[in-house]
C-alpha cells in the first residue's frame, strides 16, 4: 500500500520459537534489500493480512484460521501499530479473506477450503456495526481453483482478482480471474483470463528454479509477489533442533 509518499508491504513473518506466523510489516526500498520487521503477534498463526483504507483509516483482516475466526483491525498508527475491532465471524476456517469495493460499498470474499468441495462466500463488510450481513455462497471448486491470491482491482469497469491454483500441490501457480456480482440477486460469474507465470516477470528479478507462487499484488509502480524454491540444505537438521528446543526466531510479543 501507499501512504504519504511512501510504499509499505504487509506480510506473514514466520516465528521459529512458536512456529506461527506474525505480521510483519516493511517499508519499501526499491533502490536495496528491504528489512522487514514484526510488527503483531496476534496469538494464533497469522497470514495474509488483507490491507484497505476507508476515507483517512487503515483497516486490516489478516488470516486467523488458526482460531477460527475473521477478524478485523483498525490502525491505531500507521503502520505499526494495530488494535483489533471486531470478530466478524467466528467457528469457521476461511483462508485468505479478501475485501473489495462495488458501487460505495465493501465485500468479502471467504474461501473455506474444505476439499470436498472447497466454497467460496461473499458477504458485505459494514464497518459501523463490525458485521458482515448477507452472506452468500456463490462458488463451489472441486479442484483446488479459486482461493484468493492478493487484492482485486477494476480495470475499464471491469472486476478482477487473482487466484491460486493448487490442484498439483498448494502455492503451484496463479490466474487471474474476471468476475461480476450482483448484490441484488446473489448472482456471482467469473472467469479465467490470465494465467501469472513466474516466467513473464523480469528473470533479473524473479531467479530461476521457483518451485511455486502465492499472492500477487499491485500498488502504484510497484508489482509484488512471492516465491518458494526447493533446494536441499545441511543445515536443515540443525534448524529443526532449534526450532524443537525454541531457540532462534523472533521471540516477539506485541
Amino acid at each position: 500500500v501507499q501512504e504519504n509518499g511512501a510504499y509499505y508491504v504487509f506480510c506473514e513473518l514466520m516465528d521459529t520459537k512458536t512456529s506461527h506466523g506474525l505480521v510483519g510489516l516493511a517499508k519499501l526500498n526499491s533502490k536495496g534489500k528491504t528489512y522487514v520487521k514484526p510488527i503483531a503477534d496476534l496469538g494464533c498463526h497469522v497470514s495474509y493480512p488483507n490491507i484497505f483504507k476507508v476515507q483517512n483509516t487503515w483497516y486490516m483482516i489478516p488470516e486467523t484460521s488458526g482460531r477460527k475466526t475473521i477478524e478485523l483491525y483498525r490502525a491505531v498508527h500507521f503502520p505499526d501499530k494495530w488494535e483489533k475491532q471486531a470478530v466478524l465471524a467466528e467457528n469457521i476456517i476461511a483462508a485468505d479473506t479478501t475485501v473489495f469495493k462495488q458501487d460505495g460499498q465493501f465485500y468479502v470474499f471467504i474461501y473455506e477450503p474444505l476439499h470436498n468441495p472447497d466454497k467460496l462466500h461473499i458477504a458485505r463488510l459494514n464497518l459501523q456495526t463490525g458485521q458482515l450481513e448477507d452472506r452468500r455462497m456463490v462458488k463451489e471448486y472441486d479442484t483446488r481453483v479459486g482461493r484468493p491470491a492478493g487484492n482485486c482491482w477494476v480495470e475499464n469497469g471491469k472486476y478482477y482478482r487473482p487466484v491460486q491454483s493448487g490442484t498439483k500441490k498448494y502455492g503451484e501457480k496463479m490466474f487471474v480471474y474476471e468476475f461480476q456480482f450482483d448484490p441484488q440477486s446473489g448472482r456471482y460469474t467469473e472467469r479465467d483470463v490470465k494465467s501469472l507465470e513466474l516466467a513473464a516477470f523480469d528473470p533479473q528479478l524473479v531467479k530461476a528454479g521457483f518451485s511455486g507462487c502465492h499472492t500477487y499484488n499491485a500498488c502504484g509502480d510497484f508489482e509484488i509477489i512471492d516465491t518458494t524454491y526447493a533446494h536441499f540444505s545441511c543445515l536443515r537438521p540443525l534448524r529443526l533442533l532449534l526450532k524443537y528446543f525454541k531457540l532462534g526466531g523472533f521471540q516477539f510479543y506485541g
